[in-house]
């Protein structure tokens, strides 16, 4: 992220601050011979910075160059310990999600009902990946396409925003469904070209995900996840958001044929009940 986020102190009268700036943040060693100082060690994992480790001691502390060496080591342990932590909660994270989708494809393969499919996908999307608020279009024929079908927490002024665009306006949705693949803003209120960027300043949206409904290479909608705090949103987790996205369209595409089908077998009814009447007259 953009700042260093304090996890955990100990030992100071006054808390130190909860965030300073991750920019220029480097190895900075003064011990004085009194043993006090500052000893502040990037802590990193095959080269790759996850925090910063901070020691201050007061004159007449503990900190020589002796002690240096045996510092380092403490870093280098907890920078590693970072990591198996963080791939780990990952790992349960995917494992969890993975469950959730499978389960949500069961649920879902034979309701008929698109509304439900809709408010449920919606709903477990947004619980699995914390978004403070999530929506859902699907695309209809006219000048202004976007038909809301489902949503969590999304005000009224963004909603209306979102009605009126047309497919060749520049949002990150609009994008998504014109390039059929996912994209993703780490600083929705920052785009500046968008014409929903006053909506996400009064949504407080930070992070915004949005991914195509794509069934059988056709665009059916387009799901989003919104996030009033800073996210990166990896690879995988883009991935399996576009893979409950599909799973409405599926579901979508499989109603849409049934009431298809069962219109025709009604009118086909229609027309033998009504020759039937003929021949009896």
């Amino acid at each position: 992220g953009d700042d260093l986020a304090l996890a955990t102190h100990a030992g100071y009268t006054t808390s130190p601050p909860t965030h300073r700036p991750a920019t220029g943040a480097a190895d900075r060693v003064e011990v004085t011979d009194d043993g006090g100082g500052v000893v502040e060690l990037v802590l990193r994992f095959d080269a790759a910075p996850l925090g910063l480790l901070c020691i201050e001691d007061e004159p007449g502390g503990h900190l020589d160059v002796e002690t240096l060496p045996f510092v380092r080591t403490i870093a280098d342990g907890l920078a590693a310990a970072i990591r198996n932590a963080r791939v780990i909660a990952r790992a349960r994270r995917e494992a969890r999600r993975a469950r959730v989708l499978r389960g949500v494809t069961e649920e879902l393969t034979g309701q008929l009902d698109p509304a439900i499919v809709l408010d449920q996908i919606v709903e477990r999307t947004r619980s699995l990946f914390d978004a403070h608020k999530a929506g859902l279009w699907l695309l209809g024929s006219g000048e202004f396409p976007f038909e809301l079908a489902a949503q969590r927490g999304l005000g009224e002024g963004f909603l209306d925003g979102v009605r009126g665009l047309r497919l060749s306006d520049d949002t990150v949705g609009t994008r998504a469904v014109r390039e059929v693949r996912p994209i993703w803003v780490r600083d929705a209120q920052q785009e500046a070209a968008s014409l929903l960027r006053g909506e996400y300043v009064k949504e407080g949206v930070r992070t915004a995900c949005v991914v195509p409904l794509v069934a059988r290479d056709e665009v059916l909608g387009l799901l989003g996840l919104y996030h009033s705090t800073d996210r990166i949103w990896p690879e995988e987790e883009v991935g399996l958001v576009q893979a409950f996205a599909n799973q409405a369209a599926v579901t979508i595409q499989n109603a849409r044929l049934y009431r298809s089908v069962a219109d025709q077998a009604a009118r086909l009814r229609s027309i033998q009940d009504l020759s039937a009447r003929l021949k009896r007259s």
